[in-house]
């Protein structure tokens, strides 16, 4: 019986000794993986390229790794501010914005319609920090027309990569 007992109390003290709460195989997951805010802002108009319109259609689109994590459409009938934010993690951080009312196929579709003085900011929300700062974006229908703008944030490398999608009538 003695035997047994000591035989059981190194059996437990093996399994006990051997059950550490560090070897999940969890020790690369951060629990609190790292969060962006990302904002932007602009002037919604509907007069320009000597057009007035009655109304504009914006919309924001935002991903992270290529997964959409948020989406808003901005709609309106007179020139305004608009601002929008979403806070997000991941490596690759991209917000995409589009003209709605543009069509390939009618440049009387949404001409007079754009969106000027966008900026879209990147900050590190633990420490406040203003990683991306990109002011100056505009888009609008026209004649010339430039619809949507597509910019990527890689938050390992910092690299600020954009695209803005333009037709000729």
């Amino acid at each position: 019986m003695k035997n047994l007992r000591l035989l059981l109390m190194a059996l437990l003290m093996i399994f006990l000794l051997s059950c550490s709460g560090s070897d999940d195989n969890n020790e690369n997951t951060n629990p609190n993986p790292k969060q962006y805010k990302i904002l932007l802002t602009g002037n919604a108009i509907t007069n320009t390229c000597d057009v007035s319109t009655n109304s504009y259609a914006i919309k924001a689109e935002y991903t992270s790794d290529g997964v959409i994590i948020d989406s808003n459409t901005f709609n309106g009938s007179n020139n305004q501010s608009i601002s929008d934010e979403t806070t997000t993690g991941g490596t690759n951080l991209a917000v995409k914005l589009t003209l709605n009312n543009f069509d390939i196929n009618n440049q009387n579709i949404g001409r007079g319609t754009g969106i000027q003085s966008v900026t879209i900011k990147v900050i590190d929300v633990e420490t406040e920090e203003v990683l991306v700062n990109k002011t100056g974006i505009a888009l609008f229908i026209c004649t010339d027309s430039y619809y949507q703008a597509d910019l990527t944030y890689n938050t390992e490398t910092g690299v600020l990569s954009s695209n803005i999608l333009r037709h000729d009538f």
